[in-house]
């Protein structure tokens, strides 16, 4: 499956190189529309019908999971450690740009250098 995806992600860089940016979108969409289709009109259920139960509402709501890492004081640190890292690491990203341009020698060219990287 994983090989697939990479050569479905190779194709796809090489008709970009090929498309405009408007066919490029449409072909896009065409085949989004395709693999909707796929998986719900051909794709088969894998999981045996009689292990099957029917959904639980509580189960939709996307922030019950997150209870799972308050079971001990050490998850609690852990989350806490992990959250406060993405936001500062957001906020960094965000300021930067600027930052690097106001105070150092830092281009435009250096910021595309530095996202591809």
């Amino acid at each position: 499956v994983l090989v697939v995806f990479e050569c479905a992600m190779f194709v796809g860089m090489l008709l970009g190189l090929a498309l405009s940016l408007r066919w490029a979108l449409a072909l896009s969409l065409v085949l989004q529309m395709l693999n909707i289709t796929y998986q719900v009109m051909f794709l088969k259920e894998s999981f045996p019908a009689e292990r099957r139960k029917p959904i639980k509402m509580s189960s939709l709501i996307p922030v019950r999971g997150l209870m799972i890492l308050k079971r001990n004081a050490h998850l609690k640190q852990l989350s806490f450690v992990f959250m406060l890292s993405s936001f500062i690491g957001m906020g960094i990203m965000k300021v930067q740009t600027n930052y690097f341009q106001k105070h150092l020698p830092w281009d435009k060219k250096a910021n595309y250098i530095s996202v591809i990287l």
